[in-house]
């Protein structure tokens, strides 16, 4: 039995698509330790929430995720290069993300799912919070 995503797309197709290479645009240089020392990059999330949507439809109906952890781990002081001093709030997410499957003709025959982690952290700890979820998406 053929499977179709919420767009009526074939799913193996949808799922080819993610493996495609992407504009240069969707690309930004990872910043600091191991992966910005070696020159690698990360999608833009924004872009990669295009792509997913495109394929699998608008988040919350072919696609979403669940939230089952949310770990505030707490904030460091550090002083920047300029002598300011700030706190680093860092936090992380467990998600269970999720798409729906179709058959040919628009009934829904199940759900896919699978784990992602994501940690993030800022200055301002509403974006530190928001961040990791962004990074277990685009995970």
């Amino acid at each position: 039995m053929e499977h179709w995503t919420y767009t009526q797309k074939p799913l193996a197709e949808a799922i080819k698509e993610l493996d495609r290479q992407l504009p240069p645009g969707a690309y930004k240089p990872i910043s600091g330790g191991a992966g910005g020392a070696a020159g690698l990059t990360d999608i833009v999330p924004a872009y990669a929430v295009e792509l997913i949507s495109e394929l699998f439809g608008p988040v919350g109906l072919g696609w979403g995720y669940d939230l089952i952890d949310q770990r505030d781990l707490g904030g460091t002081e550090k002083t920047s290069q300029k002598g300011r001093k700030y706190t680093d709030w860092q936090y992380g997410v467990a998600l269970l993300l999720w798409y729906r499957v179709f058959d040919k003709v628009g009934a829904e025959v199940g759900r896919a799912e699978w784990p992602a982690l994501g940690g993030s952290s800022n200055e301002n700890a509403e974006w530190a919070a928001k961040g990791a979820v962004t990074n277990a998406v685009g995970a």
